[in-house]
C-alpha cells in the first residue's frame, strides 16, 4: 500500500494561541519532533541492540516572535484565563502544583492551550515533510497529497526552563518562544499531538 505525501506549504504561517493572534515572527515556525524508543538487549547478546520498543514522541514548535501588540503572547507568557479567577494579571505566578492538561478549573479550563498555524497567502509551492524537497503537482502516481494548511496542537504550553526575553525599549519587541505539545483524544476517541486541515 503507497504512503500518501504530506506535503507543507513554502511560507509564512500565522499562528494563535488560546484564539489569541501571537503577532509576526522574525524567521518563522520550527517544528522539532523528538522520537522516544526503549533499546532492547540481551545478556547473552551482551550490547547488540536486538529490538526497539516506540516509546512515544515530544514535540517541541519554536519561534522568535518579533511584535509590538500581540495579545496572544501575554496569553501564553503567563496563562489565560488564570485558574479559577478569570483574570490573566502580567507577572501572576502560573499554576504551583496544578496540572496543565489534567487539571481543569470551573469553566471547563485547562492551562495548556491550542496552539494554531495557518498558512498565510505568501505560498508558492508546497515542499515534502519527507524531504524530497519542493513537489508542484497535486497527485503522484494517483495519490492526492495533504496539503498542511492549518496545523492545531491542541494541548500546548510553554516548556519549562525555556526563557522568554521581553525587551523594554521602542522596537518591536523579540522575544523567543517555545511550546511543547501534549496528545490529547480528538473527537473520534484517536490520540493525537495534532490535526492537519
Amino acid at each position: 500500500m503507497s504512503t500518501p505525501l504530506i506535503n507543507v506549504a513554502s511560507g509564512h504561517y500565522d499562528a494563535t494561541y488560546n484564539a489569541l493572534a501571537l503577532g509576526k515572527t522574525e524567521d518563522g515556525w520550527e517544528i522539532d519532533i523528538i522520537h522516544k524508543g526503549m533499546i532492547v538487549t540481551a545478556e547473552e547478546w551482551a550490547e547488540n541492540e536486538l529490538d526497539l520498543i516506540g516509546r512515544g514522541a515530544q514535540i517541541r514548535i519554536r519561534a522568535i516572535l518579533k511584535e509590538w501588540d500581540s495579545p496572544g503572547l501575554m496569553s501564553a507568557l503567563w496563562g489565560s484565563p488564570a485558574f479559577s479567577t478569570g483574570v490573566n494579571e502580567f507577572g501572576e505566578m502560573l499554576c504551583v502544583g496544578e496540572s496543565a492538561v489534567r487539571g481543569i478549573d470551573a469553566q471547563g479550563n485547562t492551562r495548556a492551550k491550542a496552539l494554531v498555524l495557518t498558512a498565510g497567502s505568501c505560498h508558492f509551492n508546497k515542499g515534502s515533510v519527507q524531504g524530497e524537497g519542493f513537489y508542484h503537482g497535486s497527485t503522484t502516481s494517483g495519490i492526492s497529497d495533504l496539503g498542511l494548511g492549518v496545523i492545531t496542537f491542541h494541548r500546548t504550553i510553554l516548556t519549562p526552563d525555556s526563557i522568554s526575553k521581553i525587551n523594554l525599549n521602542n522596537k518591536p519587541r523579540v522575544v523567543p518562544v517555545e511550546f511543547m505539545a501534549f496528545f490529547t483524544q480528538i473527537d473520534t476517541g484517536n490520540t493525537r499531538f495534532l490535526t492537519v486541515t
